[in-house]
């Protein structure tokens, strides 16, 4: 059993070392797959091996990449779809920086719970997952701008200009203005 103490400290490496992401790949039959996952990255391989007594996981080597860039070597820890799950419902309390991605993230898995099907997923429950994707890779980018293109440009039958919840006013955030 993790303590009070234990989720406090760990919502605080995911608050800063922390990401949620919902990827999309394709399935054998051509729809998108969305899937959740969540990383943290740090430079001490002993707190990567701590995560992963405490929570299981996977955890990776990116060195390599790490100081091709310049920087010191780092690892990562990972989990994905209802372990990411379980695992932010029990930190979530403590969350402070990455709660808004967490409650998404949650709600996401929730939705997806039992839905696995050989049939094609309906342009509804894609758009469904698509704007949870398009939601927290939005709180992910904290003002920059980039964007990944929505997946559902490429759905077939997708209704042109289709939006699976209102439209969000977009503000343009610079740094040190708007708060």
């Amino acid at each position: 059993m993790v303590t009070e103490t234990v989720l406090a400290y760990t919502a605080g490496l995911f608050d800063g070392e922390g990401s949620v992401v919902i990827d999309v790949t394709r399935s054998a039959i051509g729809s998108p797959c969305h899937s959740l996952r969540i990383t943290i990255t740090s430079t001490s391989r002993m707190l990567i091996d701590w995560l992963l007594e405490t929570y299981e996981g996977s955890a990776s080597n990116d060195t390599r990449s790490s100081v091709a860039r310049g920087r010191r070597p780092c690892w990562a820890w990972r989990l994905s779809a209802d372990h990411a799950r379980a695992f932010l419902q029990d930190i979530y309390p403590h969350l402070v920086e990455k709660r808004r991605q967490a409650s998404l993230a949650i709600e996401f898995q929730k939705q997806k719970k039992g839905s696995r099907t050989s049939k094609p997923l309906t342009y509804q429950v894609i758009a469904e997952r698509e704007w949870f994707r398009q939601e927290i890779s939005r709180l992910n980018l904290n003002g920059k701008a980039h964007r990944k293109p929505a997946i559902l440009d490429t759905v077939p039958g997708a209704p042109e200009g289709a939006e699976p919840r209102p439209k969000k006013t977009k503000v343009r955030v610079v740094r040190g203005q708007n708060r």
